[in-house]
């Protein structure tokens, strides 16, 4: 039997908690097209477009399955599109922390884990140290 590499599990960690995101994100979006009464009111106090909102939502959605799925293939752009959607949804739910602090708090939290979990494991994607003889 041939030895195959086998992914990190915080790999796998990182790319299920994108599907999960982009599944929030896809229900917030659906949200927003059917003109939900709790988002029209958080779109209303910053003096947004609800509709835009869920069309932003529903591109990020496609954004964070697009992640996983690169993550899972151990691509090094996936690396980096994780990476960046992570950041990215970090800071959205930052600003939002006024409107809902207890969900802003726990997503900026898993949002940390993906990025730890990224970070941690480099050379499932092909980086190598600095000053390593490999």
């Amino acid at each position: 039997m041939a030895s195959e590499k086998r992914r990190p599990a915080l790999i796998t960690f990182a790319a299920v908690i994108m599907i999960v995101v982009g599944m929030f994100s896809l229900v917030t979006a659906i949200a927003g097209f059917t003109n939900v009464s709790w988002l029209k009111q958080f779109n209303d106090d910053i003096g947004g477009n609800l509709v835009w909102s869920a069309v932003v939502d529903l591109l990020l959605a496609a954004g964070y399955f697009y992640a996983a799925y690169s993550l899972f293939r151990g691509s090094l752009f996936g690396y980096y599109w994780a990476l960046i959607f992570a950041v990215l949804n970090a800071t959205r739910w930052f600003f939002a922390i006024f409107w809902f602090p207890v969900a802003s708090i726990a997503v900026m939290a898993i949002d940390v884990l993906v990025i730890y979990a990224l970070v941690s494991s480099p050379e499932w994607f092909g980086f190598r140290y600095l000053g390593s003889s490999r």
